[in-house]
């Protein structure tokens, strides 16, 4: 009934097979026994770029739909660790919000991708972080809205093409 021990140290990140088997003086032997583990002091790196269809607008209006790919480099990636999404106001009147699809991963590389292209104002926001617990630096918020209608303009308390003798008081809407 002796009890042996010793204490092995795994720090670096990476995936280890732990495996072990002993013999005792009179020669017994076990079976070997193998335990998997990961060592992940890393964080996950998130990237998110946003692409257009078509030309920019002015500051944070755009006139065509805009894409969000986000990637994430992570080993230990699980989808159920990025939360995330968006949530808009769009131009009739209703709210809507979207969850991230189904993420397309190849080795450590995890991608996915959003198109915005109903107008309204948008705030897209994704966080994430990895099985063992890292979380990823936080990024900002993108607020930014699509207008894919031009402005109307109308002119009325005026005729086309008259001649006025007296004051002429014309009216000018715009909607945007």
């Amino acid at each position: 009934g002796k009890i042996h021990s010793c204490q092995i140290l795994f720090s670096g990140d990476g995936d280890y097979t732990f495996s072990v088997r002993c013999e005792d003086l009179a020669g017994h032997r076990t079976e070997q026994t193998e335990k998997g583990f990961t060592v992940d002091r890393t964080p996950p790196k998130v990237t998110v770029t946003f692409t257009e269809e078509g030309q920019e607008g002015k500051g944070r209006y755009y006139r065509a739909p805009r894409t969000a790919e986000i990637i994430v480099e992570e080993h230990n990636f699980s989808e159920e660790q990025v939360t995330g999404g968006a949530a808009a106001l769009l131009d009739r009147g209703e709210s809507r919000s979207w969850e991230l699809p189904e993420f397309d991963s190849r080795g450590d590389i995890h991608t996915v991708s959003l198109v915005f292209s109903e107008d309204g104002d948008y705030r897209f926001l994704t966080e994430c972080a990895d099985l063992a617990g890292n979380l990823a630096a936080v990024l900002p918020a993108e607020e930014f809205s699509i207008d894919s209608m031009p402005p109307a303009i109308e002119i009325f308390g005026l005729e086309d093409e008259s001649a006025n003798r007296g004051a002429v008081e014309a009216k000018i809407r715009v909607s945007d």
